[in-house]
């Protein structure tokens, strides 16, 4: 009965069009009735995992911004710039990518026409606020981003939670610089460690991974708490 289902894995290879799909619910539907309902769930999931395989194995990896093995600090072309252990990746709806360039200490921007710039920090290690090329990080590992534009950094060694705004300023949301557990306004809160941060649509919760305390964080309403794990 899987031999029958497999044999007709080669629809699922053209999974893009709508007729493909439409295809694919009728050929489901039609080998239903080869095959045992009670089994019929575990017999399209192993078909679609073997599906998946043969897809990832399909595709190819492609280097698309600076260069293996050569760490550094340099704006240019995709090819041409250079990063030192960058950690985390967001993208904007304008097909923009922000990089959290973890040991340069600073936000790097990869513009949707292939330009690499320094968008916010100055390289230098510390959690001074100000405007963006002045601003500093300490080892940001994660950034997030908003529909509004704003970008929001995990700051994991200054133990602060940043914003970047549309217009290029940069402040802290919570957190007071010291390594801690306290949860509650923003600038009494403390963090440890954060290496994971996610946004809503609107910019209005903010979600972070707290490494080193081993909870999941919220911060809503300029109030931090915890969401998730015990300290």
């Amino acid at each position: 009965r899987f031999s029958i289902f497999c044999s007709n894995l080669s629809l699922l290879f053209s999974f893009k069009s709508k007729p493909a799909l439409l295809n694919l619910r009728l050929k489901i539907a039609f080998m239903k009735k080869f095959i045992n309902i009670k089994n019929f769930k575990k017999t399209i999931v192993a078909a679609l995992v073997i599906f998946n395989y043969i897809t990832l194995e399909a595709q190819s990896v492609i280097t698309y911004s600076g260069q293996a093995l050569s760490p550094g600090l340099v704006n240019s072309s995709l090819s041409n710039s250079r990063y030192n252990e960058p950690h985390g990746i967001a993208a904007d709806g304008n097909g923009n990518l922000f990089v959290a360039d973890r040991l340069n200490n600073v936000i790097r921007k990869i513009s949707a026409n292939g330009v690499v710039s320094t968008y916010a920090g100055t390289g230098q290690a510390g959690s001074f606020d100000g405007p963006s090329l002045q601003a500093t990080f300490n080892e940001p590992w994660a950034v997030a981003v908003d529909t509004l534009g704003n970008v929001y950094v995990a700051d994991t060694k200054s133990y602060k939670i940043r914003k970047i705004d549309a217009s290029g300023n940069v402040t802290t949301i919570a957190g007071t610089g010291i390594f801690g557990t306290t949860n509650g306004p923003g600038n009494v809160a403390k963090f440890g460690f954060t290496t994971g941060i996610a946004v809503t649509k609107d910019g209005t919760i903010l979600y972070a991974c707290d490494y080193n305390t081993h909870v999941i964080r919220k911060i809503e309403n300029g109030n931090v708490s915890n969401l998730a794990g015990t300290v």
